[in-house]
Parts: C-alpha cells; structure tokens; sequence
C-alpha cells in the first residue's frame, strides 16, 4: 500500500459529568457537518477503497455466492394468535419484509405452508415493508403492532427513512 492512513487530529476536549473529567481528543468528530470532520472521513474512506481496491473481484464472488444460496422469495413459518396465522414474506427483487395474516380454517391445527413463498390463500396484507419505503434511499421498520378489537383494527409503526434521524410514528385505525 502507498500512502498510510490519514491520521485524525488530537485535538483535547475535556466533557465533566458527575464531577468525573473526562478528554476526549476525538470529540470534534462528532460534529458531524464540520468541514474539518467531512475532510477526515473523506480521505478515511478515499484510503480505505485504494487498500482493499485488489479485493473488488473477490467480493463480489462472495456476495453472489451467498446470493445464490439464499432464497429471497420465502415466508416465515406462521404463528397462531386467536383466529388468526401471523407471518412475514419476502418476495424476490423486493427488499424488505411484508407483514401478514391469514384466518384459521376449520378444523386446521398446524401451520399452512406455501409452496417457495408465495402468499397463502386469503392473505391479508398488513404492512407492506416495500410500499413503505418508497423510493427511499433508507428504510428501518423500528416497531410494528397490528391489533384487531371486534368493531376495529389498529396498526402501529415506528419508520425511518432519513438513516439514524429518529423514527416516525404512524398508525391506521380501520
């Protein structure tokens, strides 16, 4: 390797709590839109490609080995609660989970299965992870309950769209 990594500046910060000090001399990274902190972590990541740039082919050997042992259209093995089969599926292409639910046949006592994932007779979408996110260029679920009371139904979700931003709470009364 030609250059050596960039080296952050020390520069000493002392943070008391508690009557406890503290210095920090890395505390100025926190500032996370300070031209001084954008400058570091772009020449951080501008050295980091250049020392594993020899690796370009090999990772992507790996990641289409693990893709190609993965199957991406599935469903989780669904759960019972009440009258009620919970289960989540993914479908392939698509990038996050969809959330749903299928009602207890007579007489039925274990699990439906689906033949590689496809949704099971007389689903019911409960949140759609896809939809959600849109065309987001990041997406966390942070939470999701769905409850159903005789004269209604209710969802509730935590999203984030903005990557660490906090979550968003969202709910659909039905």
């Amino acid at each position: 390797m030609d250059n050596p990594p960039p080296l952050a500046s020390r520069i000493p910060s002392v943070r008391t709590m508690h009557d406890d000090s503290v210095t920090d001399e890395y505390a100025w990274l926190l500032k996370k839109d300070d031209p001084a902190t954008l400058a570091y972590l772009e020449a951080e990541n501008a050295h980091t490609e250049q020392a594993v740039a020899g690796l370009a082919a090999l990772r992507e050997d790996i990641f289409e080995k693990i893709k190609g042992r993965t199957q991406e259209t599935d469903l989780t093995v669904p759960a019972r609660k009440g009258d009620w089969w919970y289960y989540t599926r993914t479908v392939e292409g698509q990038q996050y989970r969809i959330h749903c639910r299928r009602a207890v046949l007579a007489g039925e006592v274990l699990p439906p299965l689906a033949a590689d994932g496809q949704p099971l007779a007389g689903e019911q979408v409960l949140l759609d992870g896809n939809a959600l996110a849109g065309d987001s260029e990041f997406f966390a679920l942070g939470a999701f309950r769905f409850e159903s009371w005789p004269l209604a139904e209710c969802t509730d979700v935590l999203t984030d769209l903005v990557l660490h931003h906090g979550f968003t709470v969202g709910w659909d009364l039905r």
